[in-house]
């Protein structure tokens, strides 16, 4: 409903309504704006800077949006969880321009690079490890970093030629952001893949590929991440492909 580079340009309280509507489609068609700013503690000037970055002329343009929306949910799909709305959401950005163009930076970086690190803690360390094994699969050199306590390299002055992509949902944890700092002061290139381009890593990075999928908590226990990670498994894969993609072109041009 909307693309990726609508959803890259809203801030935090922007995503907060963004979030909230996705969430709550069917509720939102019959609020006020008044109710929906409400509903997602936010004023009603942030609901209309909202409309206006994501492509809409007001409050009434988005509810007539979201009833076409839910009409076309009902045919395509009648039983949807959250988790496969927000599988779909994503789906439905992932052709987007400024997606690809994303990628396609990261890709270039990793043909180019002597050595790609990749970083990640619980969760993200598992994909970590994933994106380190695909890039392998093509010859690269890569190593995954999957604990957050293991000491920095010491002795190193410079790493130009080194890429690490920070795997990391929120973009704020003190690990992966040291992780982040360290080797971008040595020159590397820091590719970071979060849920939200607003986060300190994302701001941190050379190239940072946003997903922004809906955030779950666990309702008693917050600290528990229950957002998909089926975004970064098709991010990590379109990486892989379209690496793979310049190097058959590069030996292709080399045999000429």
């Amino acid at each position: 409903m909307f693309n990726y580079q609508e959803i890259e340009s809203l801030n935090r309280l922007e995503l907060t309504v963004y979030d909230y509507i996705i969430q709550n489609k069917s509720a939102v068609i019959n609020m006020t704006i008044r109710e929906l700013a409400n509903q997602s503690h936010v004023s009603t000037t942030t609901v209309l800077r909202f409309c206006n970055k994501v492509g809409l002329d007001g409050f009434m343009e988005l509810k007539y949006v979201l009833k076409r929306d839910l009409a076309h949910q009902k045919l395509e799909q009648p039983k949807m969880t959250r988790v496969v709305d927000s599988v779909n959401e994503f789906l439905s950005r992932f052709n987007d321009q400024t997606y690809q163009d994303h990628v396609q930076q990261v890709a270039e970086l990793m043909v180019d690079a002597d050595l790609i690190l990749f970083f990640g803690i619980g969760t993200s360390a598992t994909f970590a490890q994933y994106g380190a094994r695909l890039l392998a699969n093509l010859g690269l050199y890569t190593l995954s970093i999957v604990d957050p306590f293991q000491p920095q390299p010491a002795g190193i002055r410079h790493a130009e030629n080194v890429v690490l992509v920070d795997v990391s949902v929120s973009g704020e944890r003190e690990q992966v952001l040291k992780q982040a700092q360290f080797y971008h002061e040595l020159g590397a290139k820091v590719v970071s893949i979060t849920n939200t381009a607003i986060s300190t890593l994302a701001r941190l990075s050379d190239v940072n590929i946003a997903y922004n999928a809906h955030e779950v908590r666990d309702v008693i226990n917050d600290d528990v991440d229950l957002t998909t990670q089926v975004p970064v498994v098709l991010t990590m894969e379109q990486i892989m492909h379209k690496t793979h993609k310049i190097q058959a072109a590069r030996r292709a041009n080399a045999d000429k």
